[in-house]
C-alpha cells in the first residue's frame, strides 16, 4: 500500500492525459447529442450534476473569518479546532479574497488594497463597507483580465450556483444582495454547509486535518454538529518535522497525550495514539504535503538506523521521514 510505484513526474502525466482524454470525450458527446438532439445538452449537464460526488477540499475553512491561518500550526484554525465557527461575521469579500484567490493574485501582481488606499482607505474591506459602487469598480478593473481564471471561475459560478445571484455583472446591487445572504448563511454554517453540500450535489465530505483536531474543539456541540457531515483525512506531514531537540507543537502533542516520542517504541505508540484517535473520530486515510518540499521515495528504514530527536544533519532528518512515514502507512495498511 506504502510503497512507492510512480514518480510524482508519471502521476502527473498519467493524471493530465485522463483529464484530457475525459474533456475531449465530454466535448465529443455533448457535440453528438446537441446535433440530433438539441435539448439533451442539458439533460447530460442535469445528468452529471446528480452524479455521487466527494468533497476533498484541502481548506474549506480557510477564510479569515473563521480564524485564518495559524503559524504555529502551519495550518488554518478550521482544520485544527473541532467545530471551530465564526470569530466574526462573514462578507462576500471573504469568500473572494480567501487565501488561493488571493494568492492567485499576488502572483500576478496585483496588489488587492492598492486602489483602496488611492481612494483613502485601509483596506478593500472599509472601502466596500464606505462606498460599495466605487469599491467593485476599482476591483472589477483589477479582475478583469483574470476573469478566465479557474479560480475565478470556480468562485463566481459557486456563488451563482449557491445563492442564485449572478456577480458576473459587477452590479453594485448583486453583490450586496450576495454579502447579505453569505453573511446570513455562515451565521449558521454547520447547518447551512450541509444544504450547501446538497446543492452542489456533494454526497459526502471528506477533507484533510491536523492531528490537533482530534484533540481539540471549540465545544461538544459544535464538534458534534460538524462530524454530522465530515469525514477526517488525517495529515502526517507535521510528523515528519518533528526530530529536533526544540519543537513546540511535537511538546504540545506531546502533552495532550501523555506519550513523549524519542524513541522507536514512543514513536509507534504516539503514532498508533493518532491513528486510534482518527479511526474513532470517522477518518478514512492519512495524507502528507511532502511532495511540495521533497521526493516521495520513502525508503524502508530500520529502528536502529534512526536518530529520533537530536541536531540533525540533513541526511539524518531524511531517514527520520523515512521511518515515520512507513510507521504511519504500515498502522495505517493494518486498519484497512
Amino acid at each position: 500500500m506504502y510503497r512507492n510505484i510512480f514518480s510524482r513526474k508519471d502521476l502527473l502525466g498519467t493524471a493530465a492525459f485522463f483529464i484530457t482524454a475525459l474533456l475531449l470525450f465530454c466535448t465529443i458527446s455533448c457535440k453528438k447529442k446537441e446535433h440530433s438532439h438539441p435539448n439533451n445538452l442539458n439533460g447530460l449537464k442535469a445528468e452529471m450534476m446528480r452524479m455521487p460526488n466527494f468533497c476533498a477540499h484541502e481548506h474549506w475553512g480557510s477564510i479569515d473569518a473563521i480564524g485564518g491561518y495559524q503559524p504555529f500550526y502551519d495550518g488554518f484554525r478550521s482544520d485544527v479546532i473541532a467545530g471551530a465557527t465564526l470569530v466574526r461575521e462573514v462578507t462576500v469579500w471573504d469568500i473572494i479574497f480567501d487565501p488561493y484567490f488571493s494568492g492567485m493574485l499576488a502572483g500576478a501582481g496585483v496588489d488587492l488594497n492598492r486602489r483602496a488606499r488611492d481612494a483613502g482607505y485601509d483596506s478593500h474591506r472599509t472601502w466596500w463597507k464606505k462606498d460599495p459602487a466605487a469599491a467593485l469598480k476599482g476591483f472589477r478593473k483589477d479582475i478583469f483580465p483574470l476573469m478566465t481564471n479557474s479560480i475565478v471561475q470556480t468562485l463566481f459560478g459557486g456563488i451563482e450556483l449557491l445563492y442564485g445571484v449572478d456577480i458576473y455583472t459587477f452590479e453594485p446591487g448583486e453583490w450586496l444582495k450576495a454579502d447579505s445572504l453569505i453573511r446570513t448563511s455562515y451565521a449558521e454554517m454547520f447547518s447551512w454547509i450541509p444544504r450547501a453540500m446538497e446543492n452542489a450535489h456533494f454526497t459526502e465530505l471528506i477533507r484533510p486535518v491536523q492531528p490537533e483536531f482530534y484533540l481539540l474543539e471549540q465545544s461538544t456541540q459544535t464538534k458534534k454538529a460538524e462530524m454530522a457531515f465530515t469525514h477526517t483525512v488525517l495529515r502526517v506531514d507535521p510528523f515528519l518535522d518533528m526530530s529536533s531537540v526544540e519543537n513546540a507543537r511535537r511538546d504540545s502533542l506531546a502533552g495532550m497525550t501523555g506519550i513523549d516520542p524519542v524513541d522507536a517504541e514512543s514513536w509507534r505508540a504516539f503514532i498508533r495514539h493518532f491513528m486510534d484517535l482518527a479511526e474513532e473520530q470517522q477518518a478514512v486515510g492519512i495524507k502528507q504535503l511532502q511532495a511540495y518540499r521533497r521526493n516521495l521515495d520513502f525508503k524502508p528504514r530500520k529502528d536502529d538506523e534512526v536518530i529520533f530527536r537530536g541536531d540533525l544533519n540533513a541526511r539524518e532528518v531524511k531517514v527520520f521521514q523515512y521511518w515515520v512515514m512507513h510507521a504511519f502507512c504500515r498502522e495505517a495498511t493494518e486498519m484497512e
